[in-house]
């Protein structure tokens, strides 16, 4: 609960230029950021820092370089997101933990426990104006309609034809030429992956390079009428339309050194142990570990 009041905190934060100078942020809501890091755990100038500074390395030399507002307002939001997605991996490795049959449950055979399986609800998202979020979001819906029809439709006529039951041919929409569009070698994800990682990346070129490089997809959608920002995907549920504006700066999964160090500084066990573990188990992450101390 603790993890989650500290995400909630960092959203009260706001930054501002320092002592005027616009190419410097610092915290401009001291009485927040006090509260912040008593949540948290961490010192205030600590805290207060990491946000605001950044550790580069160029050629075995480390300074610092101290971020725009703008830039530790964003660095801010990173770390209030990151914090929240390992909190939600840390419940799941919880519940896994406590449900699983073969560590609480005695029995010779794996087959002598039940299985209970979720699939998310279906549910794409369109507005007039539509982002980063909801292109991951219907990515994650395309994805998701694709094993909808290989396992009802696809798997059971092979199955049929395996057993020589005689079934007609079922006709079904197919979903694979928009999931290549969205996640192959060329497509968006590939291209915004590419676009963040070069030095003066940004929104317009990865419009531009994905319009391009996939124009003869028919299920991209880039017409005269769009802005340079904007492209269209014709996914199975509709046209959704997106305006590229963030997409570089959200897709940036990285968490810089300098907010894992005052991650590790932290009293609350989440934040400080849990920030880059991946892992939906907790037999991964004791193998893991292991894994780890044997190679030091």
């Amino acid at each position: 609960m603790r993890a989650i009041t500290v995400v909630m905190q960092l959203g009260q934060l706001g930054f501002g230029p320092m002592f005027g100078d616009v190419e410097k942020g610092a915290v401009n809501t001291q009485n927040e950021l006090a509260l912040l890091a008593e949540l948290i755990g961490v010192p205030e100038k600590d805290l207060e820092l990491s946000m605001t500074e950044r550790t580069m390395i160029t050629r075995g030399e480390v300074f610092k370089v101290p971020l725009k507002p703008d830039d530790a307002k964003d660095a801010c939001d990173a770390f209030g997101k990151e914090i929240y997605a390992k909190t939600f991996l840390w419940l799941v490795r919880e519940i896994n933990a406590a449900t699983s049959a073969e560590d609480n449950y005695d029995g010779e055979r794996k087959a002598d426990f039940g299985t209970i399986g979720l699939l998310d609800i279906f549910g794409f998202e369109s507005f007039p104006v539509n982002g980063f979020e909801q292109l991951c979001i219907n990515y994650a819906n395309e994805k998701l309609q694709q094993k909808f029809t290989r396992d009802i439709f696809q798997t059971v006529m092979e199955e049929y034809k395996f057993e020589g039951i005689a079934l007609d041919d079922i006709k079904y929409d197919d979903n694979s030429d928009v999931l290549d569009l969205i996640e192959g070698r060329g497509g968006l994800l590939a291209m915004l992956n590419e676009e963040c990682v070069r030095p003066k990346g940004n929104d317009k070129e990865f419009v531009h390079k994905a319009a391009s490089g996939n124009k003869n997809s028919k299920c991209l959608i880039k017409d005269r009428l769009m802005g340079p920002m904007d492209f269209g995907i014709h996914h199975y549920a509709g046209k959704v339309v997106y305006f590229a504006n963030g997409f570089v700066g959200r897709n940036q999964d990285t968490l810089p050194i300098d907010l894992k160090e005052a991650a590790k500084k932290s009293s609350n066990e989440i934040i400080s142990e849990h920030l880059e573990n991946e892992k939906m188990m907790k037999k991964e992450s004791a193998s893991a570990s292991a894994a780890v101390n044997r190679a030091a």
